[in-house]
């Protein structure tokens, strides 16, 4: 953290005083973010392991194609589609990027179904990108 002061080094001399060659105060708020960030850590790997979890029991077939179709998609926010590809340019930016006739958008950029407007919107975004 400070000095060669991680986590685990004494904060005090051997004589019982605080240590004077660091900022005390500074390490201890370093070392009290970094517990709040490893506690926040093991909380959000059990939400990742109730899901697995969760999605194994639902879709008890190991393929990848039945845990892509899981029902994940539900919970997560702005995922509905707005529009729908009519055509695909051959050697076009959209067909590099694996496009085809028939996908449904979801988002492009910031654009979202619940901010859309027109087809000029995204037209503006693509050609400022």
């Amino acid at each position: 953290l400070q000095n060669n002061v991680g986590m685990t080094e004494e904060l005090v001399d051997k004589e019982g005083y605080p240590r004077n060659d660091i900022d005390l105060v500074r390490v201890r708020q370093i070392r009290q973010r970094v517990i709040c960030l490893q506690n926040d850590h093991k909380a959000l790997m059990k939400q990742i392991e109730a899901g697995l979890i969760q999605v194994h029991e639902n879709n008890p077939s190991n393929t990848t194609e039945s845990i892509t179709t899981a029902p994940i998609n539900a919970s997560l926010p702005h995922k509905e589609p707005f529009l729908r590809v009519d055509i695909v340019s051959t050697q076009s930016p959209a067909e590099i990027a694996g496009l085809h006739v028939g996908d449904l958008i979801c988002r492009i950029g910031t654009i979202r179904k619940d901010n859309f407007r027109t087809i000029q919107d995204v037209a503006s975004l693509v050609n400022n990108s």
